[in-house]
């Protein structure tokens, strides 16, 4: 008779920080950021204009980008610029790009 494995705690643990990514990633508007993320920094202002979010939604969207650790964000004067936040979510972005969006 096979005895059932408890989960470890780590593994939760893992299995909740990757359900909140993957929720990020899971949304159209987020999705559309991070493929245009994918390919260099962007302002705010020009992230609007490539995905034509408009401003409150797209700093939500931003907001939760960052909770998800998905971008990082720095000050340049008064523009914030965005990028995503390393390379293992350069390469997530990459394969949902190719996956989903290749012609």
């Amino acid at each position: 008779m096979e005895t059932l494995v408890q989960p470890t705690i780590p593994l939760w643990e893992a299995a909740e920080a990757t359900s909140i990514k993957l929720r990020a990633y899971a949304q159209r508007q987020r999705l559309m950021i991070l493929i245009n993320l994918l390919h260099g920094e962007m302002s705010v202002h020009q992230l609007d204009d490539a995905t034509h979010i408009g401003q409150p939604a797209l700093s939500q969207q931003l907001a939760m980008l960052r909770t998800a650790q998905l971008v990082d964000s720095r000050r340049e004067a008064k523009r914030v610029i965005y990028s995503l936040a390393n390379e293992e979510v350069k390469n997530c972005v990459k394969q949902i790009e190719t996956m989903f969006f290749a012609a």
